[in-house]
């Protein structure tokens, strides 16, 4: 039984060594029947992603109370819901207030299983978008700016083909 305890052990230290070193963080939520939630597990940059939040001893429900706008919030747990509801995994963007980086935007991909007294359990992994999110909307306003530069010229702009007798044809 001692043996059995240590390999166990050892396999629960590996584990830890493996999910830190992973980018992101990599979490084990758990949402009770009553809607009570808890973090069961959290990778080592869960302080960092989320700005000062220690694993494993802060209560999920309160903490991303802290960091999500209300709206946020009620969203997370509808999304989770819905995918319970549709045996689907959860994927969203959330946007949260990070202590010391202002807006954030942070992707969760989760799966869940339900269990037997209406319980959720959920395994999921979390990490920082926000670069792709301010990329996007740059090439988005540089593509706008063109655009209307293109729609409020007051010149005209031709494409211009060659036909098959020497001459050319507009595009």
């Amino acid at each position: 039984a001692l043996d059995g305890a240590r390999d166990e052990m050892r396999s629960l230290a590996q584990l830890q060594r493996v999910a830190d070193a992973a980018p992101g963080v990599l979490v084990v939520w758990a949402i009770a029947p009553d809607g009570r939630g808890e973090l069961r597990f959290a990778s080592r940059g869960v302080a960092d992603l989320l700005g000062g939040v220690r694993a494993p001893s802060w209560r999920l429900t309160s903490a991303l109370r802290k960091l999500l706008a209300p709206e946020e919030y009620r969203r997370l747990v509808n999304g989770c819901c819905a995918a319970v509801g549709a045996e689907r995994p959860v994927t969203m963007t959330l946007a949260i207030r990070h202590p010391e980086r202002g807006a954030r935007r942070i992707e969760l991909i989760a799966n869940h299983e339900v269990h037997l007294d209406g319980g959720r359990l959920f395994h999921g992994y979390l990490h920082d978008v926000t670069d792709r999110y301010q990329s996007a909307a740059a090439l988005e306003e540089i593509r706008q700016t063109h655009q209307d530069v293109f729609e409020n010229s007051s010149e005209c702009i031709f494409v211009l083909d060659r036909d098959g007798d020497g001459g050319f044809r507009v595009v």
